[in-house]
């Protein structure tokens, strides 16, 4: 199995933010974030799944037999348990994995709504689509930076894109 260099610093970041980014979890946590590595050739497609013991995380592919661990991330900037939630008055909204990745993209300088993208797991019944729980208030700031891309946006495609996350993310918070 095979995983390039620059590509694992990529991964070993994804998985701290992962993990760091949930309110406290019991037991292994499967994310919506992809596998990278590519056993017999190919690309593997699967979750990465991400359990915290004290000051190291362990991970796992949910499809291939790629695992690690990472250690060293508490107090780097890539911890994100400060913007954990206590998920109190919840609301569950999904997105295609399209969508998913513009989002992880958008939010790679933004903490605050990189946690919140980054506890978006899969969905268990479509393994196309992803989703999360959230304060109506993290959906509010997601909003408001959906809406930012969408002006800076001149690509049709991606305009229909964010303009589709807009909607879905105004009738989540709406309660539709």
């Amino acid at each position: 199995m095979r995983i390039a260099g620059e590509t694992l610093v990529e991964l070993a970041r994804t998985i701290v933010q992962v993990a760091r980014s949930l309110p406290d979890q019991d037991g292994p946590w499967v994310s919506a974030a992809r596998c990278i590595a590519w056993p017999g050739g190919a690309r593997c497609v699967g979750r990465l799944r991400v359990q915290l013991f004290d000051e190291r995380i362990e991970w796992s592919c949910a499809s291939c037999e790629a695992r690690g661990v990472v250690t060293g991330f508490f107090l780097s900037n890539l911890d994100l348990s400060d913007f954990a939630p206590i998920l109190e008055d919840a609301v569950r909204w999904g997105m295609d994995e399209e969508e998913y990745a513009v989002l992880w993209e958008a939010t790679a300088t933004i903490p605050s709504l990189r946690a919140l993208i980054a506890r978006t797991s899969p969905h268990p019944d479509d393994p196309s689509f992803v989703w999360l729980s959230a304060e109506v208030r993290e959906f509010d700031e997601l909003y408001t930076l959906v809406e930012r891309l969408t002006e800076m946006t001149r690509r049709r495609h991606r305009r229909e894109l964010l303009d589709g996350l807009r909607a879905s993310l105004s009738a989540s918070m709406d309660g539709f």
